[in-house]
């Protein structure tokens, strides 16, 4: 069925636009499952720009764009609920698809997703001017709707004032995360389609590029240092340079997952490993995530693997 899918959504630009579409009025309708259908629609747009090329992809969003602001003009009176999913979805979705269909890479792919999610993290900071009080305006906000729909979905605001110096951090590492799960699963249906298995053996070669990530570990550290948050993270101020240390963290980590991937694919039983990896991510994740972390350090210090000579599958024929 998921390859039927795929090969209906790329069968032409407007398949593929339709598909992405009608995914996000199919959420305006059932709210409960519109995260999961913007992810379905982003993924629909990745995989357009992944096969067949830059140009075809951004043809295809601006396609998506024109259904769905005309499907919110007929639905909701007003096109912005359907042109807002272009940059906030769509575009930066088909920025990083195009790196990784241009460099073969999935390392690259995480870092230009990763320098996006700085970019998001950096402009709340600098537009706001407290990013902290921010989102705890957003997020009161959030829980006076809910109170008045009779629901209570937030902690006290004595546990909640901790969290929110930190939101802008959180806020950040989900951009990354989201833009990272979704343009490697629209790999792995590209791969499904054209190169059954083609996914697996490219994520256990996943290499970051070793200059670039130290270069943002370094200056993550140094910015966090001269921001105060180094030594006094419960209390201290979280300022750009904490955002950085997140995201950086999570691009080892990702880094990490890769290399337990290909060890577990080097040993016989190698699945009992990631069976207790992922119920370690289960029970303990931040722990857990720190551990993958600095095994993916240790892996950009000390060990650059060499990518294999696998068949490549990321350019149309």
């Amino acid at each position: 069925m998921v390859r039927a899918l795929g090969r209906f959504v790329l069968r032409s630009r407007a398949h593929a636009a339709g598909c992405a579409a009608l995914c996000l009025i199919a959420g305006w309708l059932v709210p409960s499952l519109l995260p999961l259908l913007s992810y379905l629609s982003g993924t629909m747009t990745a995989l357009a720009a992944l096969r067949a090329g830059a140009w075809q992809g951004l043809m295809v969003i601006v396609m998506a764009a024109l259904i769905t602001a005309l499907g919110g003009m007929i639905g909701l009176g007003s096109p912005l609920p359907g042109l807002v999913m272009v940059p906030s979805l769509w575009l930066p979705v088909w920025f990083c698809a195009v790196i990784l269909r241009h460099t073969r890479r999935q390392g690259l792919m995480l870092l230009a997703a990763a320098f996006l999610a700085a970019s998001f993290a950096a402009a709340v900071h600098l537009l706001t001017g407290d990013a902290a009080g921010f989102w705890t305006r957003i997020v009161r906000q959030a829980q006076d709707s809910a109170e008045a729909g009779g629901m209570s979905l937030l902690m006290p605001a004595a546990e909640l004032a901790p969290l929110m110096r930190w939101m802008n951090s959180i806020m950040a590492l989900s951009v990354l995360v989201s833009l990272a799960f979704i343009v490697l699963a629209a790999r792995w249906w590209q791969a499904a389609l054209v190169y059954p298995g083609g996914f697996a053996r490219e994520f256990r070669e996943l290499q970051l590029p070793r200059g670039p990530t130290l270069a943002w570990g370094l200056a993550a550290l140094l910015l966090a240092w001269q921001q105060g948050t180094l030594g006094n993270a419960a209390a201290g101020p979280v300022g750009l340079g904490a955002d950085l240390l997140v995201l950086w963290a999570a691009l080892l980590a990702h880094q990490g997952l890769a290399l337990m991937h290909d060890q577990a694919g080097r040993v016989q039983g190698g699945w009992i490993l990631l069976v207790l990896l992922y119920l370690g991510l289960l029970a303990a994740g931040l722990w857990t995530g720190l551990a993958l972390a600095g095994a993916g350090l240790a892996e950009v210090l000390f060990h650059r693997r060499r990518a294999g000579d696998q068949k490549q599958f990321g350019q149309a024929p």
